[in-house]
């Protein structure tokens, strides 16, 4: 079913997660094989951005003509200025929407006032917020964390500033901080933010299948879903959620060898962009990260981790496709 995000409609309510080291060029432009409706960036620095770095300005090619899926520009930073300028370059790139990240959970991130920490220190998200606001002329969205730890859990009242200073969307991981990636998502979290604002709400966190999809939209009332590391894993899971949502015959799980294939894509996409040496480190990531159902996956992975340049990549899946 179509969504709308601030002045933008997307085709369904299936989003893709930003995956640090995943949703390059090469990913996105695969991606639009599937029924995702919109992908977000890899996370991108703000003050590198503001000043026009030409390694984050890499990170943000896109090209409508060889990829139309919508696509937003994630930005993580707690410096205003930084942010402000951040907006500004970023709406000159064609892009389709900003987020400003306020989940992740690195201690990196939590040391510089940046990330998930915003969700513990709401005074200074609200300031965030209303400056970033004023220059931000495309639709604006937050992906955040429900709160802090277990006694801090502030998910409504983090929602309610958002939308109160005119963001368009939310997304909400459903963990705080202090959980990281570990433990059950809590559905009450995302029902509550669910339940306190009128924006477009989008559920993120274990949503690995049909059933998991099914049952985030029944326990939390959300519009829409952000999916994150099975996305990554298994791209397809948009075509079989979408087909669920609209009540069509539900395609069958990629079969291993559809799956080789898809990752074969991937890693030719990767080295056309970015040449042998980062080819063959963001190569070696996409195939460590979805050999899972695979014979022999752990001895494959011991391989892949030795894979260096795109024959060795090409011989790899000559083995593996082999009859």
């Amino acid at each position: 079913m179509e969504t709308k995000i601030g002045t933008i409609t997307l085709a369904n309510n299936l989003v893709m997660a930003p995956m640090a080291g995943y949703t390059d060029w090469p990913f996105r432009k695969i991606l639009g094989r599937f029924r995702c409706s919109l992908v977000v960036t890899e996370m991108i620095a703000a003050k590198p951005l503001a000043f026009g770095h030409g390694k984050t300005l890499r990170m943000l090619y896109n090209d409508r003509k060889h990829c139309a899926l919508p696509a937003g520009i994630q930005i993580v930073g707690s410096d205003i200025p930084s942010l402000v300028k951040a907006a500004q370059k970023a709406q000159e790139l064609e892009y389709d929407l900003i987020d400003l990240n306020a989940g992740c959970p690195a201690h990196k991130m939590i040391k510089s006032g940046a990330g998930s920490s915003l969700v513990r220190e709401t005074f200074r998200l609200h300031k965030i917020l209303a400056a970033m606001r004023k220059e931000i002329r495309i639709p604006f969205t937050l992906k955040m964390r429900i709160g802090w730890d277990e006694n801090s859990i502030n998910a409504a009242e983090t929602a309610k500033i958002a939308e109160g200073e005119g963001v368009d969307a939310i997304f909400v991981h459903g963990r705080t901080r202090a959980a990281g990636y570990a433990g059950k998502v809590n559905l009450d979290g995302i029902r509550a933010v669910k339940q306190t604002v009128k924006i477009p709400v989008f559920g993120n966190g274990d949503v690995r299948d049909v059933a998991s999809a099914l049952n985030m939209f029944e326990k939390t009332g959300c519009d829409g879903l952000m999916i994150g590391r099975y996305a990554v894993e298994d791209p397809a899971i948009f075509d079989r959620i979408d087909a669920a949502l609209a009540g069509r015959p539900v395609p069958p799980p990629p079969t291993l060898r559809e799956k080789a294939l898809l990752l074969r894509d991937i890693c030719r996409e990767l080295f056309a962009f970015y040449g042998d040496n980062i080819g063959s480190l963001r190569s070696r990531g996409a195939l460590l990260f979805s050999m899972r159902g695979f014979p022999n996956a752990s001895q494959m992975r011991k391989q892949i981790t030795q894979l260096k340049g795109p024959a060795a990549f090409e011989r790899f899946f000559d083995g593996l496709l082999a009859p």
